[in-house]
């Protein structure tokens, strides 16, 4: 992705938050469709029937020993249809990004992904989860436009590059192709001046970790190219602390790229739909888990980070 994060002053309030960009929310079902299956049931035995004994008999307990200590509480699952899911699409078709090895838009890239990915998070029951697609590049606006929404969790999923001179101009599938080699892979980015950044680290590092489970590995350029300092080296999580779609957000946040798209085989990763599946279902599977952590519900939000970036930190584009 190639932006441009400053922190320039922030514009007036929107007044109307769903004017400047649409949002694909879930459609509702129509009247026709089939009733659900019934829910099986657990069968048990009548009260007052008893199980045959599988093994010896446990002692039982003096009559005069007290109550039995309760078993200490399950964990509650989490309410999937009452979590707000934002999935912001990285750029916009004007300001598209990156090019991708053959010359196609980040913005394109980012925008299907984000299309797949919400019919996943519906089938999984985040009937909450909505897709927004900005359409002006004022980051701060794109920020408070995701905080006006009062996500649980913000995504912003984006398709990477890499530094200006790490690029070659040279004859790609018969034309002239401007496009990276020896990078590819992913990598997950949060904000230490996020104000729920104990959040944001707890989701970036459990989709990291799904990833990896799903058979991805992360890129290290962003450290080596930018100095970007890692948190988790394991699922492949930096900090990007000035971005500001991450820095303002008023809500856990965190930003993916999927994918080095100006790498010609990570470009056809990009493109395979059996290999997209897999990114949806570990986004799918880390929202899983950290809905039922309860973690959204429980976090409040705290001074930002005193670190700030370090003078390799700088504003300014990512690529």
């Amino acid at each position: 992705m190639a932006l441009a994060e400053s922190d320039a002053p922030q514009p007036p309030p929107i007044a109307d938050v769903h004017a400047a960009q649409g949002e694909q929310a879930k459609p509702s079902p129509s009247a026709s469709e089939p009733a659900a299956p019934p829910v099986a049931t657990e069968s048990r035995p009548p009260a007052d029937e008893t199980l045959p004994s599988t093994g010896p008999e446990s002692p039982r307990a003096p009559e005069n020993s007290g109550p039995a200590t309760p078993p200490p509480p399950a964990a509650a699952a989490c309410n999937r249809a009452d979590f707000r899911a934002v999935i912001d699409v990285g750029h916009t078709e004007q300001n598209y990004g990156a090019l991708s090895a053959h010359g196609r838009p980040e913005f394109e890239f980012n925008r299907r992904l984000a299309n797949e990915l919400v019919s996943r998070l519906w089938a999984s029951g985040f009937d909450r989860a909505a897709v927004v697609i900005q359409t002006d590049s004022d980051l701060a606006r794109r920020a408070r436009d995701l905080s006006n929404r009062r996500p649980n969790l913000m995504l912003s999923l984006h398709h990477d590059s890499v530094q200006d001179k790490y690029l070659k101009t040279a004859e790609l599938d018969g034309q002239i192709r401007t496009f990276t080699e020896g990078f590819r892979g992913y990598s997950i980015f949060v904000s230490r001046d996020n104000a729920y950044l104990d959040d944001s680290e707890r989701f970036a590092r459990m989709l990291g970790n799904e990833l990896l489970a799903h058979g991805l590995k992360p890129t290290f350029h962003h450290h080596e190219q930018e100095n970007r300092p890692i948190y988790d080296p394991q699922a492949g999580v930096f900090f990007f602390d000035g971005l500001v779609v991450l820095k303002q957000t008023t809500a856990p946040a965190v930003l993916l790229e999927n994918a080095v798209i100006t790498n010609p085989e990570d470009e056809q990763k990009a493109d395979d739909p059996a290999y997209r599946r897999r990114i949806t279902d570990a986004i799918t599977q880390a929202m899983i888990n950290f809905c039922d952590a309860g973690a959204a519900a429980r976090s409040e939000p705290r001074p930002a980070a005193s670190q700030k970036p370090a003078s390799s930190e700088k504003q300014g584009s990512r690529k």
